[in-house]
């Protein structure tokens, strides 16, 4: 099963918004009869309720313990943006429900560590990461899959990592995918 973890800084997108990714995958594949995409819904980090890190992960972590009730036994995660965050952490959080074969991850235009971004892009404090996070540049750091990784807690399972940047993007820079990269290298 591949879990498409939609982007939209914690704040906007859903998953009937990518149905044309999922289908992409489906036209590429060698075998597209034995192959399952889901894309699950999280809380946004809207107003009137403004759910905070953790309660994406812990929306993200009940769909795939639903996946695995459903006989699913191997996943690959890919995330776009905030969903590859989000994909990291789960890896790197111990949140994959143990009956779950984590093949891969793979990461699209991530953002891997927030204090980082926030120093390149210091209007998305307030544009994004204070409602998903809080304003405590401390927490930033605690949920940053590049700070995670290098934590003696980490889950770091061998598997395939594969992260996606392009050169254009103008919203995520390169930094935040070569710190992540570094990080990773790192690890191993």
């Amino acid at each position: 099963l591949i879990v498409f973890i939609h982007g939209g800084a914690w704040r906007s997108n859903s998953p009937d918004q990518f149905s044309e990714q999922a289908s992409l995958l489906f036209d590429h594949a060698a075998h597209p009869d034995q192959l399952a995409v889901a894309i699950p819904a999280y809380r946004l980090s809207l107003a009137p309720d403004w759910p905070q890190h953790p309660a994406h992960l812990d929306d993200l972590t009940q769909a795939l313990t639903h996946l695995s009730s459903q006989g699913v036994t191997r996943l690959h995660l890919i995330g776009h943006s905030c969903g590859a965050t989000l994909a990291a952490q789960l890896t790197l959080d111990h949140r994959i429900p143990p009956n779950l074969q984590l093949q891969s991850v793979a990461g699209i235009e991530g953002i891997y560590d927030l204090p980082a971004l926030v120093n390149d892009f210091p209007s998305y404090a307030d544009h994004f990461v204070n409602d998903a996070f809080g304003k405590d540049p401390a927490q930033w750091t605690k949920a940053s899959p590049a700070h995670m990784i290098l934590s003696p807690s980490a889950c770091f399972a061998p598997i395939p990592w594969l992260l996606i940047q392009s050169m254009e993007d103008e919203l995520i820079n390169l930094t935040q995918t070569s710190l992540f990269a570094h990080a990773l290298a790192q690890a191993h």
